[in-house]
């Protein structure tokens, strides 16, 4: 397999595939893996033609084991789905080809895609006064009032956040498509975050952290059983993340504006991931009666 880097358009379409595989609701690790089979693709060249493919998937075949090719597989299925809402001109024959390959060469069931929703405003209340540890209590403050996704929220650390111009910085390294983004912090939001910073203990390097001076892992991120108990709803980090973007929609009905601060790479990628209908905004375009002169 050819070890070239991947050209500049390479990287824009992997980083497009990642925000539209969010936009449809796979879970963080799933979009990792995903990204990192098409990545392999790109590498040797897969999809320049049917039997370049060819080659590629038995040459994967033989690789890789049940689970990695059943990966493969679904990246693939998957890259074949969303094609059309990417920067990249696919020979149909070929895509056609992948639907085909996709339909039968897979050996398990399909990666379940995990229910993504806003939460209500009666339930955000319930998070507000949830009685939780410390950590978790933040986490969900952070993903809420900042859209991070989970790795970001486990990723910041303390300098992430500039209190004196009043922005969070979400670091290139921790986020999806290594690409830098900052988010204002609200005067609304500031006093919690400032009394967090202010009160860091002198062994902390972690914004969270569920034991001394150790970042919080994935696994705990997605514990939170006596939580929702308590609530009475299950708690899924993503969903902090689609609560987030769904309540600055109301409130602003701006899309480069939420675009932005959830670093997608296009406003199409965030119609998609709030599901908004083209066709509401155009009634509600016409109830407006607008006019200018």
């Amino acid at each position: 397999m050819s070890s070239s880097q991947l050209s500049p358009a390479d990287l824009l379409v992997l980083d497009q595939f990642g925000d539209n595989l969010e936009a449809e609701g796979l879970q963080e690790s799933s979009i990792d893996l995903y990204s990192s089979m098409m990545r392999q693709a790109f590498k040797y060249n897969a999809l320049d033609s049917v039997s370049r493919f060819n080659k590629f998937i038995n040459l994967r075949r033989k690789k890789l084991s049940d689970n990695g090719f059943n990966s493969q597989i679904d990246a693939l299925s998957s890259f074949q789905k969303h094609a059309q809402f990417l920067s990249i001109d696919l020979d149909p024959t070929l895509l056609e080809k992948i639907k085909v390959v996709c339909s039968s060469a897979r050996i398990s069931n399909p990666t379940l895609v995990q229910d993504r929703r806003a939460y209500t405003q009666s339930e955000i209340e319930g998070i507000e006064n949830l009685e939780t540890q410390e950590w978790r209590w933040h986490f969900l403050h952070i993903g809420l009032n900042f859209g991070l996704r989970s790795n970001e929220i486990r990723s910041l650390e303390f300098p992430d956040f500039d209190l004196k111009n009043k922005f969070l910085n979400v670091r290139a390294a921790t986020t999806k498509s290594k690409k830098f983004r900052y988010i204002p912090i609200t005067a609304a939001v500031y006093p919690v975050v400032k009394t967090r910073v202010s009160l860091k203990a002198a062994h902390q390097k972690f914004y969270l952290e569920a034991r001394r001076g150790k970042k919080v892992s994935d696994r705990s991120a997605q514990y939170w059983i006596n939580e929702e108990e308590q609530l009475g709803f299950k708690i899924l980090a993503h969903n902090l993340r689609y609560t987030f973007a769904t309540q600055l929609w109301l409130a602003t009905h701006n899309i480069i504006l939420i675009q932005k601060y959830l670093g997608h790479s296009s406003p199409e990628i965030t119609w998609n991931y709030l599901k908004l209908k083209r066709e509401d905004l155009d009634q509600e375009f016409l109830d407006l009666n607008f006019k200018v002169i």
